[in-house]
């Protein structure tokens, strides 16, 4: 990123900092336990926009993106992102959101709290392909369960894997 904008890191690291603190953009790190971390920094982290509309004001898209896939999973995933750490700011949450990530592949988001592990993928499509870095984190973390949230409306239970449909798991939250 520093490169691209073609600035140092120390004013990269204040500006994100300051978006933070302001709350206009999410830092998610990257996961490699099942333990909680206090205070970890990684150099491998994911940002997200706390609304969607900043990125559209940005680029001046004014066109409709619902058609667009593309840009449809782009939202979807920042949605869910969005409503995951809106949930951590509760009253003394020990919950954290983090991502996994390793050589086949990533899952967008893994929620741990004290006494659980939900993986959480995010897929806006019609055709599911096999979430095989979801399963390998699974069966690597003896994890039981996992949410698929997706496009579809389908609420039935495969695989241990719970599909949720996204407006229903924005309702929920």
């Amino acid at each position: 990123m520093k490169n691209n904008l073609n600035i140092h890191w120390e004013t990269l690291d204040r500006y994100l900092s300051y978006l933070i603190r302001t709350f206009l953009i999410f830092r998610v790190e990257r996961t490699k336990t099942k333990r909680l971390l206090i205070k970890r920094r990684s150099g491998n982290v994911k940002f997200y926009l706390t609304d969607v509309a900043l990125r559209n004001a940005f680029y001046n898209r004014t066109e409709d993106v619902s058609f667009d896939s593309d840009e449809m999973s782009f939202i979807a995933e920042n949605l869910v992102c969005t409503v995951l750490q809106r949930w951590l700011r509760g009253p003394k949450r020990e919950e954290q959101v983090s991502f996994y990530k390793d050589r086949s592949g990533e899952v967008d988001f893994v929620f741990k709290g004290p006494n659980s592990i939900t993986p959480i993928e995010v897929k806006w499509r019609n055709d599911m392909p096999p979430l095989k870095t979801l399963k390998k984190l699974e069966t690597s973390w003896d994890i039981k369960q996992s949410n698929l949230i997706t496009k579809g409306q389908d609420l039935d239970v495969r695989e241990g894997r719970f599909p949720i449909p996204l407006w229903f798991f924005l309702l929920c939250f």
